[in-house]
């Protein structure tokens, strides 16, 4: 079942709010504030706002679930690319395609990378 709530964001308007609609009823507060600021970053311009944020919560009837403040926990996340023209104009040497290396190959304590990069 869904429940319907009204959201909204440094205001405690509840003419300026946001329609949301939840699986969570009216006991967990908290939960229904977290999906409402996730609402908000997704589909109402939050990544451009500075966190953290307060959030109100209205039920679809009007009444107040309270206000709620709410952070953004991000999640690095890091890639890298080979670039070329490095090898071109240094002194590093092609790569090989595979290295394989066995627990007997490697100095003991030392894991597989380690080795693999020397």
């Amino acid at each position: 079942m869904k429940y319907k709530y009204h959201y909204s964001v440094h205001s405690i308007d509840f003419e300026e709010t946001w329609e949301f609609e939840s699986e969570w009823s009216e006991i967990d507060p908290e939960r229904i504030a977290g999906e409402c600021a996730e609402d908000y970053f997704w589909n109402h311009d939050g990544r451009e706002d500075d966190w953290p944020i307060i959030i109100m919560v209205w039920m679809d009837n009007g009444y107040c679930l309270g206000g709620f403040k709410a952070r953004m926990e991000t999640v690095p996340e890091f890639i890298a690319e080979e670039i070329k023209e490095i090898e071109e104009r240094t002194s590093c040497a092609p790569r090989q395609e595979s290295v394989n290396c066995s627990a007997e190959d490697r100095p003991p304590n030392k894991p597989q990378h380690e080795t693999a990069l020397k």
